[in-house]
């Protein structure tokens, strides 16, 4: 793995380089959106048009590994920040099932009551949640907000 002239890492992969994608479009979606004034109308409208990369398979057959990969990085575009910024109730999005998983770092299974399920269902669980509230179907990754 080696650093280009631009500072980005080289990578081999396409998961890296979607990640890579994703950071320039959520760069790019984050000063747009710190140009305009925030109200909470001006929020709900701005969040239905958040770009997610396209997930590799649906939800169902993500492994727990690609989970832990991929649910950090849709709760950095759900919330508009760099870094999720885990264990704190204030910045849960609200589409977070905090009644199956805490709000916690996805790495290691945090939940105290271990009856919901394996650790990737949890994941699976928080992926399904968030691509449904932001319109986009978890089976195919399809934004139903493409048409309009």
């Amino acid at each position: 793995m080696g650093v280009s002239n631009h500072g980005k890492v080289e990578c081999c992969g396409t998961l890296a380089q979607n990640l890579m994608n994703l950071k320039d479009q959520v760069l790019a979606v984050g000063q747009g959106a710190s140009a305009s004034a925030t109200s909470p109308a001006t929020e709900a409208s701005t969040a239905s048009h958040l770009v997610f990369p396209p997930l590799p398979l649906p939800i169902s057959n993500l492994d727990e590994r690609e989970l832990r990969s991929w649910v950090p990085e849709y709760v950095k575009i759900s919330t508009q920040r760099r870094q999720p910024r885990w264990g704190v109730e204030t910045e849960c999005p609200e589409w977070w099932p905090v009644d199956t998983i805490p709000f916690q770092s996805v790495h290691k299974d945090c939940r105290t009551d271990k009856s919901g399920g394996t650790h990737a269902d949890c994941l699976r669980l928080c992926l399904t949640r968030c691509c449904e509230f932001h319109g986009i179907d978890p089976d195919t990754g399809e934004d139903d907000y493409a048409d309009v």
